[in-house]
């Protein structure tokens, strides 16, 4: 053994993914990891607060699934952040770690205010709702652009660059409330009359519907088409 092989440390812990797992062994593990998650809260729960752990079930399933209003919204909610996870996946399937998706949301979500507070009752509808998808894709895909440009140019991280990104765009989207709001509230009233059309009169039901198309779509995109292929290795080449 020379010097050199003397001064190389193995770490204590290593991280693998285990390639060809049987579906039955995915599904158990995800399963175990929430079950255990349960637990620790209950456990937490009834050592800080003197809760019986059972009644802290109870809570959490009545507070998601108690009435037809909580599980629409939680479902909603859920749909939100899954469009987001679903935006970072192919980013993720190439190993560039995203981290700004939070930063991206919020800029896409704050030039969509911005076309209806300023085009607002001034276009007709159809041409308001088109301006305002563009308008959203386009903050989104700028503000995920300058990381990638820095990375791609200079060798930036990428995880330390969009995750100071979300910062900026959190201070961008207080300055502009603060400029649009001037009663000083900081909180800017919904604009219903510019929202999406709603689906059996229920506001949340299209944003849960295209939810669950994009996931499809993403899933057969990644898996069964040649570029989906092409994403998934083009991390193993640095170039």
């Amino acid at each position: 053994m020379n010097l050199n092989e003397k001064n190389i440390r193995e770490p204590l812990f290593h991280i693998a993914k285990r390639a060809n797992m049987p579906a039955w062994m995915r599904i158990c593990i995800r399963a175990a990891s929430i079950l255990l998650a349960l637990i620790v809260v209950c456990v937490f729960s009834a050592l800080t607060v003197k809760v019986s752990p059972f009644a802290v079930l109870g809570k959490i399933f009545e507070g998601v699934f108690g009435t037809t209003r909580r599980l629409t919204n939680f479902l909603q909610e859920i749909s939100i952040l899954l469009l987001i996870a679903l935006a970072v996946t192919p980013a993720f399937k190439m190993k560039f770690w995203n981290i700004g998706a939070e930063g991206q949301v919020l800029i896409g979500g704050l030039c969509t205010v911005a076309v209806m507070y300023y085009l607002g009752g001034k276009v007709p509808y159809p041409l308001l709702v088109l301006f305002m998808f563009l308008a959203a894709v386009s903050g989104g895909v700028i503000w995920a652009v300058i990381p990638a440009l820095f990375k791609a140019f200079w060798n930036t991280n990428e995880t330390l660059f969009t995750l100071m990104m979300n910062y900026l765009a959190t201070y961008l989207v207080a300055f502009c409330i603060d400029s649009w709001v001037t009663s000083g509230s900081g909180v800017l009233p919904p604009m219903e009359a510019y929202a999406l059309p709603k689906i059996a009169g229920n506001a949340y039901y299209l944003n849960i519907i295209v939810a669950v198309i994009l996931t499809v779509a993403m899933f057969v995109y990644l898996k069964y088409t040649k570029q989906g292929y092409e994403i998934a290795v083009v991390g193993e080449s640095v170039n």
